[in-house]
C-alpha cells in the first residue's frame, strides 16, 4: 500500500500545480514562506489539489499503521503526527540504505570509482529518497496549512532546538559558563520554554544522548533549519559532536557492566583495532574522557581503571569505528535531501587518506576526533561554548538517572505519557529496574553479515549430530540452524512449544524480531519465517552439476555456493523477507473453483 501510495503521489507532483523551485543540482527545493504561508490556489486548481490531500492522507494512514504506539515527544494532532512519521521513515531508508553498501566499494554501474558510498548506490534507490524527500516537503506545504499546523510544527521545532542546545549559556544566563562545565549538574525541575510559555520538565523527554543523531538530523533538515535559519552543516557538525560524545560514554561505561565487558576479550579487538602506533597526545584524550564521564555522574578511578586496561590508539580507532555510519548516511542524506554532489576532482585532497572515517572528515569539513577531544585543553570563547553545550547533554541524562523510574503498564512501556499544550510527551524509558541502569547504546558498526556455513553440507549435518538445542537440552531429531545466531533450534517438534507455536517461531521473536531465516540441515531447505506466516526456499548448496537438491532425495555431495548465499543476506538487509513470504503464500493459494 506504500508503493501504491507513493507511485501516485509522484504522478500527481509532476504536474505543474505541485512542482517546486528546482535548484541547480536538479534537487526540488522549498523555501520557507512556502511552508510557512498557505499557497494561493485558483478555483481550476481545487480539484487536483484535493486529490493531492486525499492521497496524502491515504499515505498517512498507511503509515501510522507502523508506528509506535507510544511516542516521545509527539504533537496529537494526526497531520503532525503523520509529518514525524514520515521523518523518522526517511531517516530508517537512509540507514538502511547505508547497512546494505557496507563492504561494496564505491563504484558505480559504469565501472567509475567515485568518492564516496553514494556512487555504489544504484539510481533506483537515489531515486527513491528524492521522490521521499519532496514528499515529505510538499505534505509539509500542503497538508500543514493554517495557523494550528504552523503553531504546531513551531513547537516542535522550539523544543528540539532547546533539546540540543540544552547546556547553551542562552537558556541559563543566571549561571557563568565555568559552572556550567565544572561537574554534573541535575535540575529536575528545569522546563522546557515552548511558544506561549514553559511548559513539561527536561525529565520529561529523552536526553540527546539517549537518541539517534542522524535521525534528529533528518528531522531538523525537513523544517527546523529552514524555520530557524540554521546552516544544515552546522547542525550537522554539533550533532556529529552529539555521536562521538555517545560513543565514548557508551564504550567506557560499557566495561563497568558485567553483561557488555566481553568485548575485551574478543579476539576480533586485538586483531582489528589493536596496533603498534603510537598516539601523539595521550593526556588530552584522557582528560577530555575523565571530564566527560565526571559530567554525567562517573567515578574517575573508574575511567582511569579503564586506561589501563585499553590503549588510547586502540580507544580512539573504535570511536572511529562506531562513528563512521553517522558520515555515511550523512553524505547520502546531502545527495538526496540538498542535491550535494562530490565531483571526483576533490580526489587529489582526500584520497590520500587511507581510513574512510578521515577521508569523509575532511571531505564534509568536519573537525577531527582529535580537535574534539582536546577542547577541555582549549579556552577560548568558542570552545567554552561547546564545552558547555557538551555538559548540557550530560546533565540532561545525569537529571534523569536520578529521577524515579515511572510505571509501566502491562505490555511494558512507560506509563509517564502526559498531555501537555497539545503535547503527547513521555521519556521512553522501560525495561529498566532503576534510571541508573539506563544504558547509552550504539548501532552496530560492522558489516551485517548471516552465520557462516562450511563448505561441505557434510560437515554441517555432522556438526547438527552433536548440537543440543538449548531449550530443551536434547540433540533435536530435525534441527534448524538459525542463521541470524548461529544457534541450533527444534524443528517440527512439540517438545518445545509455547502458545501452540513451534521452537523457530518462538526462537525468531528473541532473535530477528519479526524476521526468522533458520537452514533446515535434512531438508537441505532454507525457512523464511515473517510474523505468523512462511515459506521454504533452497539452500544455499548445489551438487558438482549445480543443481539443488532439495530433501537430499539424489543423495549428492553437496558444497556452498557463496552467490546463492549473498542473495540470502542481500533479502535480509534489503528487508525484503516480508514481501517474500508474502508473494510465495499468494502463488500457493487456491481460490477453487474452474479456471476462467
Amino acid at each position: 500500500r506504500i508503493r501504491d501510495a507513493l507511485a501516485q503521489i509522484v504522478h500527481m507532483l509532476r504536474t505543474p500545480t505541485a512542482i517546486h523551485a528546482t535548484n541547480e543540482g536538479g534537487v526540488p527545493t522549498v523555501a520557507l514562506n512556502e511552508i510557512l504561508s498557505p499557497p494561493v490556489i485558483s478555483s481550476s486548481e481545487d480539484d487536483d489539489q484535493e486529490t493531492i490531500r486525499r492521497m496524502y492522507n491515504r499515505f498517512s494512514e498507511v503509515i501510522q499503521m507502523h508506528r509506535k504506539a507510544v511516542p516521545e515527544i509527539t504533537f496529537q494532532t494526526m497531520s503532525i503526527k503523520s509529518a514525524e512519521c514520515m521523518w523518522d521513515l526517511y531517516g530508517y531508508t537512509i540507514s538502511c540504505i547505508e547497512i546494505n553498501q557496507r563492504g561494496l566499494g564505491n563504484t558505480n554501474s559504469e565501472g567509475i570509482t567515485g568518492l564516496t558510498l553514494v556512487d555504489g548506490i544504484n539510481a533506483q534507490m537515489l531515486t527513491l529518497l528524492r521522490v521521499l524527500s519532496e514528499t515529505i516537503l510538499t505534505y509539509i506545504s500542503t497538508m500543514l496549512i493554517g495557523q494550528r499546523g504552523e503553531l504546531g510544527l513551531k513547537q516542535m521545532s522550539s523544543h528540539r532546538i532547546q533539546q540540543i542546545f540544552y547546556g547553551h549559556p542562552v537558556f541559563q544566563p543566571e549561571r557563568p559558563v565555568q559552572s556550567l562545565i565544572s561537574g554534573p549538574v541535575a535540575d529536575p525541575s528545569r522546563k522546557v520554554n515552548g511558544i506561549i510559555g514553559p511548559t513539561f520538565q527536561f525529565t520529561k523527554i529523552k536526553p540527546l544522548l539517549l537518541e539517534d543523531p542522524f535521525l534528529v538530523l533528518v528531522e531538523i533538515s525537513m523544517f527546523t533549519a529552514s524555520a530557524a535559519d540554521y546552516e544544515i552543516y552546522h547542525v550537522m557538525r554539533l550533532l556529529f559532536t552529539a555521536e562521538i560524545v555517545k560513543a565514548i560514554i557508551s564504550v567506557v561505561e560499557s566495561t563497568s557492566s558485567e553483561g557488555l565487558n566481553s568485548w575485551k576479550t574478543d579476539r576480533r579487538i586485538e586483531r582489528n583495532y589493536i596496533t603498534s602506533s603510537s598516539f601523539s597526545e595521550p593526556q588530552s584524550i584522557r582528560d577530555f574522557v575523565i571530564w566527560l564521564l565526571r559530567q554525567v555522574g562517573n567515578n574517575e578511578n573508574d575511567t582511569l581503571k579503564f586506561f589501563d586496561e585499553v590503549e588510547e590508539s586502540t580507544f580512539l580507532k573504535m570511536i572511529r569505528s562506531f562513528c563512521l555510519p553517522y558520515l555515511r548516511k550523512c553524505v547520502i542524506l546531502l545527495h538526496s535531501r540538498y542535491g550535494v554532489v562530490f565531483p571526483l576532482n576533490l580526489l587529489d585532497n582526500v584520497g590520500s587518506e587511507k581510513s574512510e572515517f578521515l577521508r569523509l572528515s575532511k571531505l564534509l569539513g568536519l573537525p577531527s576526533l582529535e580537535q574534539i577531544c582536546s577542547l577541555s585543553g582549549d579556552t577560548t570563547a568558542g570552545d567554552m561554548t561547546i564545552l558547555a553545550i557538551i555538559a548540557g547533554w550530560c546533565h540532561h541524562l545525569y537529571a534523569l538517572r536520578r529521577e524515579p523510574l515511572p510505571p509501566t503498564n502491562s505490555s511494558g512501556d512507560p506509563s509517564d505519557i502526559s498531555v501537555d499544550n497539545g503535547f503527547c510527551v513521555s521519556s521512553g524509558v522501560s525495561s529498566y529496574t532503576s534510571h541508573q541502569d539506563i544504558i547509552i547504546r550504539m548501532n552496530h558498526p560492522a558489516i551485517f553479515e548471516l552465520v557462516a556455513l562450511p563448505k561441505k553440507l557434510v560437515d554441517l549435518f555432522e556438526e547438527s549430530l552433536k548440537k543440543a538445542c538449548k531449550k530443551c537440552k536434547t540433540i533435536p531429531h530435525e534441527s534448524a540452524l538459525c542463521l541470524l545466531c548461529g544457534d541450533f533450534v527444534c524443528y517440527q517438534s512439540h517438545c518445545c512449544q509455547e502458545q501452540d507455536k513451534g521452537e523457530c517461531n518462538v526462537h525468531a521473536k528473541s532473535c530477528g524480531g519479526n524476521i526468522g531465516i533458520y537452514l533446515l540441515v535434512k531438508k537441505c531447505a532454507i525457512l523464511l519465517l515473517h510474523l505468523d506466516n512462511g515459506c521454504f526456499m533452497n539452500a544455499p548448496y548445489l551438487d558438482i552439476h549445480g543443481e539443488v537438491d532439495l530433501g537430499l532425495k539424489r543423495g549428492r555431495p553437496q558444497h556452498i555456493s557463496q552467490k546463492r548465499y549473498d542473495e540470502v543476506r542481500k533479502l535480509w538487509l534489503t528487508h525484503g523477507i516480508p514481501i517474500h513470504v508474502a508473494r510465495k503464500i499468494e502463488q500457493t493459494f487456491d481460490f477453487g473453483g474452474w479456471t476462467t
